[in-house]
């Protein structure tokens, strides 16, 4: 039996049927292209590095159901072959550049690609950073130095010193001689001032409220007799200028230009002849000032050394992610003025077991004319994190494979991954340019999921690249350390499984990759607490700050 159709019907089911297929009305038979273009990169690779700083993007773009109508390479349009290879040359500035390359056909679908590549002058790891570290010492830290040597003064055992010199006056044991005895000996508060100045720290100490008891036993014409005295001062000042130096590639300090004087001198001793009298007035004077000078003397270069304990050379080694990494530190050059001090450092670090590694080198002048801020200034050129960063690339510090538990957060992206392998194609670089950048790149981490269980091998396998903006921050040892802030986070999906119960898509992909950034930045905190970042002995440094400065991170703190 026929089946009747009224022409009604017939029109609806026309414009039904064309919805569905995508057929247009008028007789155009074209196919809706709902499915992106095809992208391949065939350069630059992966993981690639070039000494140089221009770069040339290759590759093809086709589409099976229509044509590509524009390939861009960071936003600027590529020159594209009616054959659908592409070139693009590129020029960058030295580091990590990130490369994200769209392809987009008639029909205005995309496909994209995002891939890393470092590029700059790459140095052997064991070349030093020359000019590692710039450190400026405001003029207003100088009190701190000051109350550290008036500290130690105020508990050195004067008395024990004078006692152990006994008999600190002894002109022998003949008719005509004499020995004088320290008793006691006490002395009031020490106070000191350390100044800037040119050449060094002017420093001035004044011992207050000297007071000396003691007895002499004599001989006048071969007759014996003994007497006690008594010797007060308002004070003892001494006054001298601490010269650092640089001596065999280290901070060598010397007090030089020294005075010194008693203010309001007094000897209370009665009875006894006139030439034992006059030893008071010269040898036992003597003896006491050459007791107090002695060890104030030693006191001033002694805690200026501690003051600038990170500053001096010196050889140490770090603990981080599994390997021991050796961190030299020598200072070449410096100087003292009315404003301050200025230390350069060379800086080295290593990775025991590394051999044949590279890092980015990208020396720059210190900022020196930048840094006059009060208190404590440290620059540090990019180049230290460099060489430790590319140090522990090489020796697989970053390289994570782990089997995942029960409530792991990746099985919330894949309930079937009970492994994840995580490989960094390039070492993490840092940079600090001259305004607004101070970061840590990393290119083009694969991280790999997998089911071994199962055995349905990878279940996804995705392409991570990112840049980590560093903060200043106070450490609970009271120092200034770099950690890791906000991030931006780019992420390709090269290969997922058919078997995945739900697909990845890009707002998938970028949750997973924000997963695991996080756990490379709890590692890169770790990492760069290891900075030779120098602080002040006996300071305590608040308000830290930090911006970079050609090349260099700026990093300062107050004094409380």
């Amino acid at each position: 039996m026929a089946t009747t159709v009224c022409p009604a019907k017939m029109l609806a089911l026309v414009f039904s049927l064309s919805a569905c297929s995508g057929t247009q009305p008028g007789g155009d038979s074209q196919t809706a292209d709902r499915n992106p273009p095809i992208l391949e990169i065939t350069a630059p690779l992966r993981g690639a590095m070039s000494d140089g700083t221009i770069l040339i993007v290759t590759g093809r773009a086709f589409d099976y159901e229509t044509s590509v109508t524009q390939v861009t390479v960071n936003g600027h349009l590529a020159e594209l072959e009616i054959d659908g290879t592409f070139t693009f040359e590129l020029s960058g500035t030295d580091g990590i550049i990130f490369l994200e390359t769209v392809a987009v056909d008639e029909a205005g679908n995309q496909q994209f690609d995002t891939r890393a590549v470092l590029i700059g002058n790459l140095v052997e790891q064991d070349t030093p950073v020359a000019d590692g570290v710039v450190a400026r010492i405001g003029a207003d830290t100088y009190e701190v130095l000051g109350r550290m040597v008036s500290e130690l003064a105020s508990i050195t055992d004067f008395e024990a010193l004078a006692l152990s010199l006994n008999p600190v006056v002894n002109t022998g044991n003949g008719c005509n001689s004499a020995k004088i005895y320290v008793e006691t000996l006490s002395l009031g508060d020490v106070p000191v001032s350390a100044t800037a100045v040119a050449g060094g720290i002017d420093a001035a100490v004044s011992v207050k409220d000297v007071e000396v008891t003691g007895r002499v036993t004599f001989r006048l014409l071969c007759i014996g007799g003994s007497a006690s005295f008594t010797i007060t001062a308002d004070s003892y000042n001494l006054t001298g200028l601490v010269r650092p130096t640089i001596v065999n590639s280290d901070i060598s300090l010397r007090l030089d230009n020294v005075t010194s004087a008693f203010s309001g001198f007094d000897l209370d001793v009665g009875g006894i002849p006139g030439f034992v009298e006059n030893l008071f007035e010269g040898k036992v004077r003597d003896f006491l000032a050459d007791l107090l000078g002695d060890r104030v003397g030693e006191l001033l270069p002694d805690r200026a050394s501690e003051f600038l304990s990170d500053l001096l050379a010196d050889s140490y080694t770090i603990s981080a992610l599994g390997h021991s990494i050796n961190v030299s530190v020598k200072p070449t050059a410096m100087t003292w003025d009315e404003s301050g001090g200025l230390i350069i450092i060379e800086t080295n670090a290593s990775v025991d077991g590394v051999f044949g590694a590279h890092y980015l080198s990208t020396p720059m002048a210190p900022p020196i004319a930048d840094m006059g801020a009060p208190g404590l200034q440290v620059g540090l050129a990019d180049d230290v994190p460099n060489q430790l960063l590319a140090a522990m690339w090489a020796a697989g510090s970053f390289e994570i494979g782990y089997d995942t538990r029960e409530n792991d957060p990746v099985r919330t992206f894949f309930p079937r991954a009970d492994r994840v392998e995580i490989y960094f194609s390039l070492p993490p670089v840092a940079t600090a340019a001259t305004i607004g950048i101070l970061d840590i790149a990393v290119g083009d981490v694969i991280v790999e999921i997998l089911d071994d269980d199962e055995g349905l091998g990878t279940l996804a396998k995705i392409a991570i690249s990112a840049q980590l903006h560093l903060a200043a921050a106070l450490g609970a040892d009271g120092r200034i350390h770099l950690q890791t802030a906000q991030s931006r986070i780019l992420t390709q999906i090269l290969e997922q499984s058919d078997q995945l119960f739900i697909p990845l898509d890009s707002a998938k992909a970028a949750a997973f990759a924000d997963l695991a950034i996080k756990r490379f930045a709890r590692n890169a905190d770790d990492l760069l607490a290891g900075l030779p970042i120098p602080s002040l002995v006996g300071a305590t440094l608040t308000n830290p700050t930090i911006e970079p400065r050609g090349g260099y991170v700026v990093v300062g703190a107050s004094l409380d």
